[in-house]
């Protein structure tokens, strides 16, 4: 018996793309998202919305998180709260699941 580990590594870990999640928001847009929302099941306890991060988004959030900072606000202030930053690329929908699941 060879005493190696197998070999259990991603793509992600040898730095490959993250296979994304089916994400299509022209279908969203012309159903609009009130009547998806009516085609779910009740009750509801978690809901995706993923959307692109732009230059703005990303300005906007930094000056949220200045503010909270300057009011001595700390954003990880609810600790029953677990959040995992998404440092691959296109795992936005798997890390969206996670926080679902974990929450």
């Amino acid at each position: 018996m060879s005493t190696e580990a197998a070999d259990t590594s991603t793509s992600s870990q040898k730095g490959g793309p993250w296979i994304p999640l089916e994400s299509n928001p022209e279908w969203a847009t012309k159903l609009g998202v009130a009547k998806l929302l009516g085609m779910v099941s009740q009750p509801v306890k978690a809901l995706l919305l993923i959307y692109p991060i732009t230059a703005d988004v990303e300005k906007k959030r930094k000056e949220d998180d200045e503010k909270l900072k300057q009011e001595g606000v700390s954003p990880n202030a609810d600790s029953t709260v677990v959040w995992i930053e998404q440092k691959i690329s296109n795992a936005c929908g798997t890390i969206g699941l996670l926080h679902a699941l974990l929450n």
